[in-house]
């Protein structure tokens, strides 16, 4: 759970009931009535939910551990290498830093700050020799700068992933590094495709879907199956039966998102819903309009262009 989000981890473990939740090494805090999930859940991510809350993911523990083994073999981590942790616990986009890392038998580097304090970001790429970093694309022009001033001898490659990021800037690292796009939903255990960059590259392009993984585009929606599926949303047969179908008997997933297969590319052209990405988190403008409406107002709406606007009337 996100520490700063204290109303929302409240939802979050009124929705889950938990049996103990751990807030430091002796501080925790132990229920008598919890809820158990079917065997084959080892774990739950909670996104943003169109609701007003958030919705618990049921995710399958064996395909997320195939994931990141492909992950390391396409990113090319090497063992005793560096790999730099800075994505947040509560995306699921953060196995993929952790586990990577360990199966390819590197280490990974923990730091104690935000990761667009570039300042000490980049005095820990040189202190510690990083080789590999996560990133969002809302930081490649101020990554791009810092490179102007600090030469990172040890880095070999930047992932980046969660919202289309700029063509110029990502090209611009390319000549310096090995950049390596990353897409999936959640719902589909943290990435079902990964793009390598070139000078042919698209920012638009998802990439080829990871082995054990079908893409199909039906409506001009991304349609996604495989292993990686998830076992559904908790407590939430609504969504489980709009989002979740099966052609010719096999069971996709509806991503919402708008992609036209071009020339055997996958182009991403936006969403069927209101949803966005904000430094790869996915947001739904309702969940925030519905919180406003909590705190008192009488009319709310949320307008996204590179930053979140809400309008409102009390």
């Amino acid at each position: 759970l996100d520490n700063k989000q204290t109303e929302r981890n409240f939802d979050i473990i009124n929705d889950i009931s938990p049996e103990i939740v751990l807030k430091g090494l002796r501080d925790f805090s132990r229920f008598d009535c919890f809820n158990e999930f079917e065997s084959d859940c080892e774990y739950v991510v909670y996104s943003s939910g169109s609701t007003g809350k958030p919705k618990g993911i049921l995710l399958k523990g064996e395909p997320a551990i195939n994931i990141v083994a492909q992950q390391a073999e396409i990113i090319g981590i090497k063992p005793g290498e560096k790999y730099l942790w800075l994505l947040n616990t509560v995306f699921d986009a953060s196995l993929s830093d952790i586990y990577s890392t360990f199966v390819a038998g590197a280490t990974l580097v923990i730091p104690d700050f935000e990761t667009t304090e570039v300042k000490k970001l980049a005095h820990t790429i040189e202190r510690y020799g990083i080789n590999y970093i996560d990133l969002p694309p809302s930081m490649f022009e101020i990554f791009n700068k810092l490179t102007t001033k600090h030469n990172f001898k040890s880095l070999n490659a930047i992932i980046f992933g969660g919202e289309t990021a700029s063509q110029v800037e990502t090209l611009e690292l390319s000549k310096k590094y090995k950049m390596i796009q990353a897409y999936g939903p959640t719902e589909t255990t943290i990435c079902s495709s990964m793009n390598v960059v070139d000078e042919k590259w698209l920012a638009t392009d998802i990439g080829k879907p990871l082995s054990g993984v079908t893409y199909r585009v039906e409506d001009n929606e991304l349609l996604i199956a495989g292993d990686v599926v998830c076992l559904g949303y908790f407590n939430n047969e609504i969504l489980n039966k709009t989002r979740f179908i099966k052609y010719d008997n096999i069971l996709f997933y509806k991503t919402g998102d708008v992609v036209e297969l071009k020339d055997g590319k996958f182009i991403y052209k936006g969403r069927k819903d209101r949803q966005f990405k904000l430094h790869s988190q996915l947001i739904c403008p309702e969940e925030i309009e519905v919180n406003a409406q909590k705190s008192g107002a009488t009319f709310a709406d949320i307008e996204y262009d590179k930053k979140i606007t809400l309008y409102y009337q009390r």
